[in-house]
């Protein structure tokens, strides 16, 4: 990534490109209005993210997202599809095709640039934790597993069968719980309860920051409506990556981002592995 303003590649129609270009005018932006000229433009000088619209004429969306990460040349690239379409099914493909994440329009200015922030930061900190020895970065590496932070302990049992498959989860109550296991487990993402005002949930996203794996930890936001703020002010915060309102997507959500962490580590495991001898 660029140690300049990181550069952000937008693909979407003439008037979508505008006002998305004015939300996010802090940036590096350059801007393509049909996937086939934005997909020339990432082959030829990857980005540090892509914005693109789920549903372009031509080559949409999805089509990008699925070249992109198809391409070991660019498939560290974190790429947002945006849409007018929330139906769960359009959101479960995009996240299984590589998507890191899936936002509707209108678009929520600051859940856009907590979500073009969040990208930015963990492909960071992924970059920076798999360039280290493969004994200090082992934590990337392991089996993955889930932590979920929530009180109720029906909806708890409920996520962990849910997630069954996918990887093993370890569930805590409370901050306290929370910590120990993450510092026990080393878990790829964890998912705090920010619905539930038992919790605090952002200290807890803070807290599980500051553990030892914190810096690779995907933090995930379970939020409500009327929570949706809060999840945000996370993102903004620097102490979450994302948030889930459709529950009913954790499955994929969840494998995405296992995904995603295993694949950047085995490629970081591939370029420092030794070549043979020429004979």
């Amino acid at each position: 990534m660029s140690s300049l303003s990181p550069t952000i590649l937008i693909i979407d129609d003439a008037t979508s490109v505008r006002i998305i270009a004015d939300i996010l005018n802090g940036y590096d932006r350059r801007f393509a209005t049909t996937g086939e000229m934005g997909l020339l433009m990432i082959n030829s000088s990857p980005p540090d993210i892509v914005l693109a619209d789920a549903s372009m004429p031509g080559m949409t969306g999805f089509d990008l997202c699925e070249a992109v990460k198809g391409n070991p040349a660019t498939s560290d690239v974190p790429v947002v599809l945006v849409s007018a379409y929330d139906a769960p099914r359009l959101i479960e493909d995009a996240l299984l095709l590589g998507a890191s994440d899936y936002l509707t329009k209108p678009l929520d200015a600051r859940h856009l640039i907590a979500c073009v922030r969040a990208q930015l930061r963990r492909r960071r900190a992924l970059a920076a934790v798999a360039s280290q020895p493969i004994a200090d970065s082992a934590r990337l590496y392991r089996a993955p597993s889930a932590l979920l932070v929530a009180r109720d302990t029906f909806w708890a049992e409920n996520v962990a069968s849910l997630l069954q498959g996918v990887c093993a989860v370890t569930t805590a109550r409370n901050e306290g719980e929370a910590i120990r296991a993450a510092c026990a487990t080393a878990p790829v993402v964890a998912m705090v309860d920010m619905s539930d005002p038992r919790l605090d949930g952002r200290a807890i996203c803070r807290a599980l920051r500051a553990t030892a794996s914190g810096q690779t930890l995907y933090v995930m936001c379970l939020v409500e409506l009327k929570t949706f703020q809060c999840g945000v002010a996370a993102m903004m915060a620097g102490i979450a990556d994302a948030m889930s309102v459709e529950h009913a997507l954790l499955r994929a959500r969840v494998g995405a981002v296992i995904r995603e962490t295993q694949g950047f580590a085995q490629r970081a495991r591939n370029a420092v592995r030794p070549r043979a001898p020429r004979r």
